[in-house]
């Protein structure tokens, strides 16, 4: 597979401000089947909902420039994710949040007050919610009518063992194998976790090695998934997004976007396996185009 080496702006301006055509430190993004796209817009305190082709964008969560914890406001969102139900699900300094699209007030995940900042979420197809908690380096998921939340990955502490993640960030789930991929940011590796195993496994990067080859990682903040299993790295440290081919498995690297990225925080995929790529330090987001 290839894709345009030149990233389009298809989100913000470039510049580094509060107005609808701009982001401030975009983190989180996600893009729903209608190729709608959603930036967590971190330090505006709002989540901004951007229309294909759209050159401004609509504040759907948050009250910009204003942060808080009641359930209007935002609190340095970091995470978005959406569900099939039109449900954001929405990850800053004091938890998660729901909001049904439209709403003007979110709802607390029930269990999830009290586990601190979130750097990640994801929702798998049967509707479980994944998210990953910065203070307790773990991963937690909730069923889709669950009241509290069980941890899978993690949890005995950071560092960097194989029974520990350390700063966990963005992740992805594969349902039919029921394992978790982690960016395990402050240890500079991808990690596969079995859900509820006490063990991750490092499939990509050296255990607190960090680089510019092809096989290494430098603060890898999020980590995508498509349908025949290969795995999209947003090596944030490195300004790149890379492509580990799964079939068969790799080690080593492909650059698949690195032009004009200035520390990529989120990444996302369209049906199409369109790249958006959310950059911090330009306050943008970038779509690569699929061309093979």
């Amino acid at each position: 597979m290839q894709w345009d080496e030149i990233g389009v702006i298809v989100a913000g301006d470039g510049v580094f401000g509060s107005g609808s055509s701009q982001l401030q430190s975009p983190w989180g993004v996600y893009v729903d089947s209608n190729n709608t796209i959603y930036v967590a817009d971190y330090s505006n305190h709002r989540i901004q909902q951007w229309f294909p082709n759209a050159v401004s964008g609509n504040t759907v969560i948050g009250v910009t420039g204003v942060s808080g914890s009641n359930g209007s406001l935002l609190n340095y969102p970091i995470a978005v994710y959406g569900d099939t139900q039109q449900r954001l699900y929405v990850g800053d300094s004091n938890g998660i949040r729901v909001w049904s699209l439209g709403a003007s007030v979110g709802y607390p995940l029930p269990g999830s007050s009290g586990i601190g900042p979130i750097n990640g979420i994801f929702v798998d197809k049967n509707g479980n919610i994944y998210a990953s908690a910065l203070s307790s380096c773990a991963v937690r998921m909730w069923t889709p009518t669950g009241t509290a939340s069980t941890l899978v990955a993690g949890g005995t502490g950071c560092g960097p063992s194989s029974s520990q993640l350390y700063d966990p960030y963005g992740l992805s789930v594969d349902s039919s194998t029921s394992t978790i991929f982690i960016s395990n940011w402050n240890v500079q590796t991808i990690v596969s976790w079995p859900i509820g195993a006490t063990n991750g496994t490092i499939i990509a990067g050296q255990n607190s090695i960090s680089g510019t080859d092809a096989f290494l990682l430098k603060y890898p903040c999020d980590v995508k998934l498509d349908p025949y299993g290969n795995l999209y790295v947003a090596d944030s440290g490195n300004n790149r997004i890379l492509l580990f081919c799964q079939n068969p498995s790799s080690t080593s690297a492909t650059i698949i976007a690195g032009y004009q990225l200035s520390y990529p925080q989120s990444i996302a995929l369209d049906s199409n396996l369109n790249l958006y790529v959310s950059s911090a330090g330009n306050s943008q987001v970038q779509k690569f185009t699929r061309i093979v």
